[in-house]
C-alpha cells in the first residue's frame, strides 16, 4: 500500500521514519517549496520509491478502528483481518489453550501459522518479546503493549514472508504499525462495553489521549498518547448466576429431591459418605454402603452479594442442556467469564533538527498488564486436592443440622474435593506484565544521492506469575484440625492449642459463621493461600544497533531511477525463567515432585542485507532483496526474495513474488528444563484421572531454524470509476502458498506412543485402548519414562510412573494455500456517501505434522490437529459492511457482518458451527471536536452451535453494546 505525502514541515516527515530499521526513508525534497518533502511508505521494502508493493498488503487505519470498538487492539486485528488467526483478549487471559504455563498474550496469528511465525514492527523496528514462552518454547510479541489504538495511524499487514527485508519470525507476513506522526492538537476517548444477557458477563472501559505539537518553528515535533483500560467481573446476583427455581433447603421437603437437584457429577461441591448400616441408599446412589452429598448451602441466594466463584452456580434454565437447569454447577465454566484485567500503555516521539541536514529522534513505548485470576474450583484443572475430612469436623456437623441426606450419614468421615482455593481467600492470584521499548538514532542527508543512518535500541519485557497449587501438607492438617501458623502438633490438639480447623464449605461465608465456629480466620487463610508458593518469573530483553545507507547510484532504466540500499544489524537477545522457593525445592507443593530448574540463556545475531529496485519500464519493475543472519547458536542462513509488478493500464496492476524466510530457535529449544504435567490414561482422553508428573524438557543444541518457501501472486483492479452515482470499485486478489522445513515442534512422550493398540516407541496400548505398559528407554534408544516398579511385576504402569521426557525436534512440516480477497466501493447518493467493503480469506490446504512420528494431516476446518499454541482453521472467514456519511456529513451508519465456516472434530463431526455475526453503528458529530458513537455487536443474537458446551462462551449469542465519546482539539 502506498502513503504519499505533501508539505510537511522536515521534522514531522523525518519523526515518520524513526531513525528505524523502517519501511519509510525520507531524502527527496521538493525544491519549489523550502521545508517541506514528499515521503513514500511502502511495508516490505526499504527502497525510497518503491511505488507498489511486490507482495499482498492490507492496510487498517485509524477509521476501521474507530468505526469497529474491541476492548484491545489486538481484538480489532482479529475482527477485521481475515488472514489473521490471532487469539481474543479473553481468550488470552484465560487459563486455556496452555497460556497457564506462563503465555498470557495476544499476537498476530497470519494465516494460522503460529504467532512465532508473524513479526511484529512498530514503524519497522523490532520490540522486546513478550517475557514468557509458550508451552512450545517459542515467544511472540504482545499486540497490546507496542501502542495505545489512538496513537496508530494505520497497520500495514504484509501476507507472505519478509525475512529477506527483516529477518528472522516473517515467514507468515509482517504487521507494521505506524504511529500518527503529524498530529497537532489535543484528542481524548472514553469507551464502555457491557453484556447485559451474558451469564459469566464482563465489561471493560477505557480512556485515551493524545498529544502532538510542533516547536522553534517547526524544527521539533513532539508526539505522546496514553490509554488506560479495565475489564470487570461482577457479583454474582449482578450476573443472574443463582436465580433458578431452587429454593435453599429449610427442611420441609424431602432432602433427596433438593439435593438431587445440586448434585452434578464431577462438581467440586461435591462429597461421598458411608451411610451407617451400608446398603448404597441415599440421592443418586453412589456405590454400595455410599451416598453422595452436596454442600447445602452450594448457590445460596441469601449470600449473592458475594463473589461467585466462592458461592457456586446455580445454572438458570434455557441453556443448551434443559435437563441441567436449577442445578449446582459449583464453579464457572472456563468459556463463561473474562478475567478482572487492567492494562496502561504510553508512546511518546520526539524529533529534532540539529542542523540542515542532520536529524536526531527517540521514540519510547511503555505498557503495564495486570490479570486477576478467579479461584477456580474444578479439581480436573489442578483445582482441589482429594481428602477425607474427620466426621467431628464442625463444617460436617452443621451440614448434617441442614440437610438429612448428611445426617443419614453422621459418624461418618467424608470424602470429597478440597478447593485449594480456601472459602473466604480474598486475594486473587494472576499475572503481571511490563514492557517498555525505546529507540534513538542520527538521521544525515550526505547529498541528494546519498542518505545515512544509525539508531540504537532496548527493550524489556517482564512478568510474574502468581498461582494457587496446594501445599498437600498444610491443608490435610487443617482439615483434621492442625491448621495454623500457631499450631504445635506437639502442645496442641484438633482445634485447640492454636491449632485451627479449615472449612472447606460455604458454610464458612454465613454472616454468623464466627458465632456458629465455622469462620476460617483471616490467619489460617492466609497460610493456607500464600500466593507466593508458585510463582515464576520472567523477563526478556532485545538490545540491537543498526546503520542504513540509501544511495542513487545514477543509473537509469526505462522506467527511471535504480534504487538501491544496504545495511546492517546487531542485535543480543536474552530470556529467563525464575521460581519461588517451593518450586526450586520440589516435592513440597502438589504437582511438582522435582525442583524446577532456574533458566538463562541469550542469542546474538549479526546480519547484513541489501535491496534494489529495478524500473526497467513504467509498467515493470522488479524488487530483489537479501539478508544474511548470523546466529550465535544454529551459523548462518540466507533468504533471498525476488518480486515483480506489472501496471499494463492504469487500472491493472499484477504482482508476484518469491522468497525463503526462517524463524529461528529460541533459548528454550536449546537448554533443559523442568516442569509438572499429567499424563492422561489413553491415546484420545482427556487429562482427567492422569498421573501427575516431572516432565524433563530437553533442548537440542544441534537444532536447525524452521524455514520455508513462499510464493504469492495476484492484482489489484479498479473495475469501475465515475460512472454515474458509483464513484470507484476497487478489488485486491491474491494467493500465497507456504511450503515449511524443519518445523520446530515439542516431541511429547505422549506422541511416542501408539494411537491405536500395540506397541510404539515408549509404550503399549491395550485392547481398550488405555496405557498399559511405559518404557524406560525407546526403542529408538531415546529416554521416555522414570518410575518406580512398586509392585515388582517388572512392568512401569500409569500409578508407578515419576518423570517423563520430552524434546524438540526439526521432523515436522507444513504446507499452506490461501486466497485473500478485498472489494471496496463507494456510491454518492442523494442521502450521502456510501461506502462498501467486502473482504474474506479461504484456505486452500492446510497441511501440517504437528506429531513428527505421525505424517502430515489436513488441518482445515478441522478441531484438534493444531498444537494447543495454535489456533483452528476455517476454510471462511468474512467481514464485509455498508457505512454511509449523511446529514451533510455529520452522522454515520454502518452494518458491519462476520463469518466464520464451520469447525469439525477428528471423528468428522460438527464441533462448531459458523459463526454468523451482524454489528450495527451509528455516530455522529455533536460539534466540530464532539462525536459520540454507540455499538450493539451481534445484533440477531446469533448463537453457534459448540459441541458438548451446555453454556454458552462469552459473547456467544448475546448483544454486546459499545458507547465512545471522542473528544477532538486540533488537526489531524
Amino acid at each position: 500500500m502506498i502513503i504519499a505525502r505533501t508539505s510537511r514541515p522536515v521534522t514531522t516527515t523525518i519523526l515518520s521514519a524513526a531513525l528505524a530499521a523502517s519501511s519509510t526513508w525520507a531524502l527527496a525534497q521538493d525544491e519549489g517549496d523550502e521545508g517541506t518533502l514528499e515521503e513514500v511508505v511502502v511495508t516490505g521494502s526499504r527502497v525510497l520509491g518503491l511505488e507498489d508493493s511486490t507482495s499482498p498488503v492490507v492496510t487498517v487505519g485509524q477509521t476501521e478502528l474507530e468505526e469497529n470498538p474491541s476492548i484491545t487492539l489486538a481484538d480489532f486485528l482479529v475482527d477485521n483481518i481475515t488472514a489473521n488467526n490471532g487469539q481474543l483478549t479473553l481468550v488470552d487471559e484465560s487459563i486455556q489453550f496452555g497460556r497457564i504455563n506462563g503465555d498470557r498474550s495476544t499476537g498476530i496469528n497470519l494465516w494460522s501459522l503460529g504467532e512465532e511465525n508473524t513479526l511484529t514492527l512498530l514503524n519497522g523496528s523490532r520490540v522486546a518479546y513478550s517475557p514468557a514462552p509458550s508451552r512450545s518454547g517459542w515467544f511472540n510479541v504482545d499486540v497490546n503493549s507496542v501502542l495505545p489504538g489512538i496513537a496508530m495511524q494505520r497497520a500495514d499487514i504484509l501476507l507472505d514472508g519478509g525475512s529477506a527485508i527483516y529477518g528472522t519470525d516473517a515467514v507468515a507476513g509482517v504487521i507494521n504499525f505506524i504511529p500518527r506522526y503529524g498530529f497537532e492538537g489535543t484528542e481524548f476517548r472514553l469507551q464502555s462495553d457491557f453484556y447485559p444477557e451474558s451469564i459469566g458477563s464482563t465489561g471493560s472501559a477505557a480512556a485515551e489521549g493524545l498529544f502532538g505539537v510542533s516547536f522553534d518553528e517547526d524544527r521539533g515535533s513532539f508526539l505522546v498518547a496514553v490509554d488506560h483500560r479495565r475489564t470487570y467481573e461482577n457479583s454474582a446476583a449482578e450476573l443472574g448466576l443463582n436465580d433458578a427455581d431452587v429454593p435453599l433447603f429449610d427442611g420441609s421437603e424431602p432432602s433427596s429431591d433438593y439435593e438431587e437437584l445440586l448434585y452434578v457429577s464431577g462438581s467440586a461441591y461435591n462429597y461421598a459418605a458411608p451411610i451407617r448400616g451400608g446398603g448404597g441408599a441415599g440421592m443418586g446412589g453412589g456405590g454400595a454402603g455410599l451416598i453422595r452429598l452436596a454442600d447445602p448451602l452450594c448457590g445460596a441466594e441469601d449470600l449473592v452479594e458475594l463473589p461467585y466463584y466462592w458461592l457456586g452456580e446455580i445454572v438458570p434454565a434455557g441453556g443448551r442442556d434443559p435437563a441441567a437447569a436449577g442445578t449446582c454447577a459449583g464453579y464457572p465454566l472456563p468459556d463463561t467469564d473474562g478475567r478482572n484485567s487492567e492494562r496502561s500503555s504510553m508512546f511518546a516521539a520526539l524529533s529534532y533538527d540539529l542542523g540542515d541536514t542532520v536529524t536526531g529522534s527517540t521514540e519510547i513505548s511503555v505498557s503495564e498488564r495486570q490479570i486477576h485470576d478467579i479461584p477456580r474450583f474444578d479439581p480436573n484443572r489442578g483445582g482441589g486436592l482429594f481428602g477425607t475430612i474427620p466426621a467431628t469436623h464442625p463444617g460436617v456437623r452443621y451440614n448434617q443440622t441442614i440437610s438429612r441426606s448428611w445426617a443419614m450419614a453422621a459418624g461418618s468421615p467424608v470424602s470429597g474435593i478440597i478447593a485449594q482455593f480456601p472459602v473466604g481467600f480474598e486475594g486473587l492470584t494472576g499475572y503481571e506484565a511490563s514492557t517498555y521499548n525505546v529507540r534513538a538514532g542520527l538521521e544525515f542527508e550526505l547529498s541528494n544521492a546519498l542518505g545515512f543512518r544509525i539508531g540504537v535500541s532496548h527493550g524489556t519485557s517482564k512478568a510474574t506469575q502468581a498461582r494457587m497449587v496446594e501445599n498437600v501438607r498444610n491443608y490435610r492438617n487443617a482439615i483434621n484440625g492442625l491448621g495454623g501458623p500457631g499450631c504445635s502438633q506437639s502442645s496442641g490438639g484438633p482445634g485447640m492449642g492454636g491449632c485451627e480447623y479449615y472449612n472447606p464449605f460455604i458454610s464458612a461465608l454465613l454472616p454468623n459463621a464466627t458465632t456458629l465456629g465455622l469462620a476460617n480466620s483471616p490467619e489460617l487463610v492466609a497460610w493456607l493461600a500464600d500466593p507466593d508458593q508458585v510463582v515464576r518469573h520472567f523477563e526478556t530483553s532485545l538490545s540491537s544497533a543498526d546503520a542504513l545507507v540509501q544511495v542513487d547510484p545514477g543509473w537509469n532504466l526505462g522506467g527511471g531511477a535504480v534504487g538501491l540500499v544496504a545495511g546492517a544489524e546487531f542485535r543480543q537477545e536474552k530470556a529467563s525463567t525464575d521460581y519461588s522457593d517451593p518450586l526450586l525445592e520440589g516435592g513440597v507443593i502438589r504437582g511438582f515432585n522435582d525442583a524446577l530448574d532456574p533458566f538463562y540463556g541469550s542469542e546474538r545475531i549479526a546480519s547484513v542485507f541489501g535491496e534494489v529496485v529495478l524500473p526497467f519500464t513504467d509498467a515493470l519493475t522488479m524488487q530483489i532483496a537479501a539478508r544474511h543472519e548470523e546466529y550465535e547458536s544454529v551459523g548462518g542462513e540466507t533468504n533471498p526474495k525476488i518480486g515483480l509488478s506489472f501496471a499494463p493500464t492504469d487500472r491493472v496492476r499484477l504482482r508476484a513474488s518469491f522468497g525463503q524466510s526462517l524463524k529461528a530457535p529460541t533459548v528454550f529449544h536449546t537448554n533443559r528444563t523442568v516442569s509438572a504435567s499429567v499424563i492422561s490414561t489413553g491415546p484420545r482422553r482427556s487429562r482427567r484421572g492422569g498421573q501427575r508428573v516431572s516432565a524433563f524438557l530437553s533442548g537440542a543444541p544441534d537444532i536447525s531454524p524452521q524455514t520455508a518457501s513462499h510464493f504469492s501472486f495476484g492484482g489489484d483492479f479498479t473495475l469501475a470509476e465515475d460512472q454515474g452515482a458509483l464513484r470507484r470499485l476497487e478489488l485486491s486478489a491474491s494467493f500465497v502458498s507456504f511450503d515449511f522445513d524443519n518445523r520446530i515442534v515439542l516431541l511429547q512422550e505422549l506422541d511416542r506412543l501408539p494411537v491405536s493398540p500395540g506397541s510404539g516407541i515408549c509404550g503399549v496400548v491395550d485392547n481398550r485402548g488405555n496405557y498399559s505398559e511405559f518404557f524406560k528407554v525407546g526403542t529408538d534408544g531415546t529416554p521416555c519414562f522414570e518410575g518406580i516398579d512398586r509392585n515388582g511385576n517388572g512392568i512401569l504402569e500409569l500409578s508407578e510412573l515419576t518423570a517423563t521426557y520430552r524434546t524438540y525436534t526439526n521432523l515436522a512440516k507444513a504446507e499452506l494455500e490461501g486466497i485473500d480477497v478485498n472489494l471496496t466501493g463507494r456510491l454518492d447518493l442523494p442521502a450521502g456517501g456510501l461506502n462498501i467493503r467486502l473482504g474474506g480469506t479461504r484456505t486452500l490446504k492446510y497441511d501440517i505434522q504437528d506429531n513428527p512420528l505421525q505424517p502430515p494431516v489436513s488441518a482445515v476446518a478441522r478441531y484438534g490437529v493444531l498444537g494447543l499454541d495454535q489456533a483452528v482453521v476455517p476454510e471462511w472467514q468474512m467481514v464485509g459492511g455498508l457505512s454511509m456519511r449523511w446529514a451533510r456529513g455529520r452522522q454515520n451508519t454502518s452494518l458491519t457482518g462476520r463469518y466464520k465456516s464451520d469447525i469439525y472434530d477428528d471423528a468428522g463431526q460438527l464441533a462448531q458451527g459458523a459463526i454468523s455475526t451482524w454489528d450495527l453503528r451509528h455516530d455522529w458529530d455533536i460539534l466540530d471536536s464532539l462525536n459520540l458513537s454507540f455499538t450493539a455487536r451481534n445484533v440477531f443474537r446469533h448463537l453457534p452451535f459448540r459441541a458438548n458446551q451446555d453454556i454458552a462462551r462469552i459473547r456467544d449469542g448475546v448483544t454486546i453494546y459499545y458507547v465512545n465519546l471522542r473528544v477532538l482539539l486540533g488537526e489531524n
